[in-house]
């Protein structure tokens, strides 16, 4: 009874923040003056007309920027109530959201908007970000727009959606450096599964992506990049010496390679590269 009750409160209270008149609560709370609140509302009637009519995003962003400036104002003020505060802040973010939502109704190809949705979204609205990324991968597809998404879906342990997103782009871009992402986000989900079973077949088909998309590659830094990036994972050492073993005989002169060997070997990583060669020979 009491746990429904405190759903019950935190519900009304959501629907309160999201649905208050800002004027009336500024008004309320003093936070502006009558002619303060009076310029805010001709200045919020400009951007709104000069919105509907842009044939560039400037105007968007500017009535953007000029929201924010406010919200954070708005912050800095001390309140004797914190739920007047965090209400404000909740329906200014909203207003915020539909701007933005707005824009890219208009110009969708745009990526700088994109890039600045997904910021204000990281901080005000966080169980949304994913959603926001699928959209903008729809539109935006570079090697770039992957990265930073699976980057934000690994941070947040969605190893899952990140990968969704690796194949989606793979296929699209055919890109080695999303491969390399995929091997090292695949094993860095089977670490954190802590079972054995997972990671034996999750090593497997890490070393079938690396056979087929790498192992053949003529730009070193791609090997380099895979070996730095997967070395912290111990069950994954008999796919490191693959690829050491393929860095040796495919770039024996190249300065990366042996740099890579000496760092790894100040970090207690050691490659005996005879031991490999014999384990060829027996298994030719």
């Amino acid at each position: 009874e009491k746990s429904r009750k405190l759903i019950k409160i935190k519900m009304n209270e959501y629907h309160t923040e999201k649905f208050i008149n800002q004027y009336e609560h500024i008004s309320r709370l003093r936070l502006l003056t009558d002619e303060e609140l009076s310029i805010l509302k001709k200045k919020r009637n400009q951007f709104e007309v000069s919105v509907r009519s842009a044939k560039e995003p400037k105007a968007f962003i500017e009535y953007i920027k000029y929201e924010i400036a406010l919200m954070k104002k708005f912050k800095q003020i001390e309140y004797e109530d914190e739920y007047d505060e965090r209400a404000l802040d909740k329906a200014m973010s909203l207003h915020i959201k539909e701007i933005f939502r707005s824009a890219l109704k208009k110009f969708q190809g745009k990526r700088k908007i994109w890039e600045y949705y997904v910021s204000f979204v990281k901080q005000k609205f966080p169980n949304i970000v994913t959603t926001i990324y699928q959209e903008m991968l729809h539109f935006h597809h570079t090697k770039d727009d992957y990265i930073e998404a699976v980057r934000h879906e690994m941070s947040k342990g969605n190893y899952n959606v990140a990968i969704s997103f690796l194949i989606q782009g793979i296929s699209q871009e055919k890109d080695k450096d999303l491969v390399v992402l995929h091997i090292e986000c695949s094993l860095q989900q089977a670490e954190e599964e802590k079972d054995e079973k997972v990671r034996e077949n999750t090593l497997a088909q890490a070393s079938k992506f690396y056979a087929k998309f790498l192992k053949s590659s003529k730009e070193v830094r791609v090997h380099v990049d895979l070996i730095q990036k997967i070395q912290k994972f111990e069950f994954a050492m008999s796919l490191q010496n693959d690829i050491l073993t393929n860095m040796l005989r495919a770039f024996r002169e190249r300065a990366e390679v042996w740099d890579v060997l000496a760092r790894r070997h100040l970090d207690g990583l050691f490659y005996d590269e005879n031991n490999e060669d014999q384990e060829s020979e027996k298994n030719p």
